[in-house]
């Protein structure tokens, strides 16, 4: 008798292919979660357009109290809602233009009083920060986040609004950690009687 009648073979083509079904399938899992992916432009618009601007000027103003005591309480409320999720905002400016600059500082001022974030000054090509130079949309405001801070980026800039308007888009950027989003000023500040701050487009 040979060797292979007397030892038959376990391993038939069938049985390596339902051997190697789960394997393919896992693999295949991996690639749609972690292939690279674009990011997603959408634009919003959670800060009203900049219109009607009659009375706006270009030298820098500051907030009246009032003003600053709106925002805060917002975010105060803001930070309440979200203090499981701890979402951390990055603000920056584009350019070397002073006025902008203080505008993005003093958003930045409005975050870290409630430990919700940071000025992280002048801010790079947005290519050299990770997105592709395709989805940066010259856009007086430009947000970076993952998808699923949608909601807290409506409500953040909501919380903004008794200071800052203006046109904005939002990228989408699945590269973006879950709890970081970036404001792009990109815009001409102008500002009214009492220090808001519409930007408007370059």
């Amino acid at each position: 008798m040979s060797l292979q009648g007397r030892y038959p073979r376990s391993n038939s083509p069938k049985k390596l292919a339902w051997l190697l079904l789960p394997i393919m399938l896992v693999i295949g899992a991996i690639i749609l979660l972690f292939g690279e992916q674009q990011p997603e432009k959408t634009v919003t618009g959670n800060l009203a357009p900049s219109e009607g601007l009659e009375g706006y000027a270009v030298e820098y103003r500051t907030p009246t109290a009032s003003i600053t005591d709106a925002v805060e309480q917002r975010l105060r409320e803001f930070q309440a809602r979200y203090r499981q999720a701890a979402p951390y905002f990055t603000v920056s400016h584009r350019g070397s233009d002073e006025t902008l600059e203080a505008v993005a500082t003093r958003v930045g001022s409005y975050l870290s009083g409630q430990g919700l974030g940071e000025y992280r000054g002048e801010h790079q090509p947005a290519a050299e920060q990770g997105v592709a130079e395709d989805y940066h949309v010259p856009a007086p405001l430009t947000v970076i986040a993952r998808e699923q801070a949608t909601p807290i980026v409506d409500e953040l800039l909501y919380a903004l609004q008794p200071y800052i308007k203006g046109r904005s888009v939002v990228i989408r950027d699945p590269q973006t950690a879950l709890d970081e989003v970036q404001l792009r000023l990109n815009g001409v500040a102008k500002f009214d009687e009492q220090g808001r701050v519409i930007l408007d487009e370059r």
